[in-house]
């Protein structure tokens, strides 16, 4: 299949995710969310493959596509699907952190305004995990997972300072670092501190345009598809 033929799966695939999320459809959620990703996957692959810097994306979607399968498990997998994830970070940090770097002032300008959000972010919500029910082992795993999410932003803003990656590639790679940070954000928020509504289908909306993004711009960032 043509890499346009895979982009339509895996849209088409993520619409059914997010109505299934909307209507608490869990049983549909099987099917969608893990498809999803793999659409993704063979999109990145026909469209130019995982060659190169790409071979980092191509692992940060597997190792999504573990994490999704494992929290979708029974609570006791909680942790697992944690630890497929901060893979999945991780690798997309590799993945990020491809060429030299050069000053720019903007890209450098919104670095820092992350950084000084993000600081706020922890700082607000290192207490409500404090105060919360959970233990203090899965606290600490939430705090470094939190860390290594926004690394992988930080990476991709980054971009900006690196004159090969172009700005539709930086765009494309920064606004996808941020929907998955807003789409975790939302999903400890609604998970550990109070039930937001329709907070499932918000979660998987965002993380599925921010996969979608980051792949995207990785194509053209590393000049192997689009």
């Amino acid at each position: 299949m043509a890499a346009g033929g895979w982009l339509v799966v895996a849209g088409l695939a993520a619409l059914g995710d997010w109505l299934c999320a909307w209507r608490g459809w869990r049983r549909g959620l099987w099917l969608f969310k893990p498809l999803t990703i793999i659409g993704l996957l063979a999109w990145g692959w026909a469209a130019g493959g995982y060659a190169g810097g790409m071979i980092w994306f191509g692992l940060a979607l597997v190792f999504s596509l573990v994490g999704d399968i494992f929290l979708m498990l029974s609570a006791g997998f909680f942790m697992a699907g944690v630890g497929a994830f901060w893979l999945a970070h991780l690798a997309y940090i590799v993945g990020l952190n491809q060429g030299a770097l050069a000053w720019r002032w903007l890209p450098a300008a919104m670095i820092v305004v992350f950084l000084v959000s993000f600081g706020l972010l922890l700082r607000w919500g290192v207490p409500q995990l404090a105060g919360s029910r959970l233990s203090r082992r899965l606290q600490k795993a939430l705090l470094a997972y939190a860390l290594f999410l926004g690394a992988m932003v930080v990476s991709a803003l980054f971009t900006g300072l690196r004159p090969s990656w172009s700005l539709p590639a930086t765009t494309l790679v920064s606004l996808g670092a941020l929907l998955f940070f807003a789409s975790d954000g939302l999903l400890a928020y609604d998970r550990f501190i109070s039930k937001l509504p329709r907070g499932q289908f918000m979660v998987h909306v965002l993380y599925h345009c921010g996969q979608a993004c980051l792949l995207a711009g990785g194509m053209i960032g590393l000049g192997t598809g689009l």
